[in-house]
């Protein structure tokens, strides 16, 4: 028997990077994104990460106290 593979983990990705070094930036970079499209996966597509790792992001970001969210429109 095959032993299973390891599956996961970290991925190092240009943007979990940024929002490292610099959340500032990152936050208002995901939050204009998310206005400009008008949608969570187009932005998702433009910042080169998936739709699941974008709302992660915007979970941590938030976390440490910055403001992503899109408003919402009436």
């Amino acid at each position: 028997m095959s032993t299973p593979k390891k599956r996961g983990g970290y991925r190092k990705i240009e943007f979990s990077e940024r929002i490292k070094v610099d959340p500032e930036t990152a936050a208002v970079d995901l939050r204009a994104f998310w206005i400009f499209t008008k949608s969570a996966t187009k932005a998702a597509a433009l910042l080169g990460i998936s739709r699941r790792s974008f709302f992660r992001c915007v979970t941590h970001l938030e976390s440490l106290g910055y403001t992503v969210r899109r408003p919402f429109e009436e």
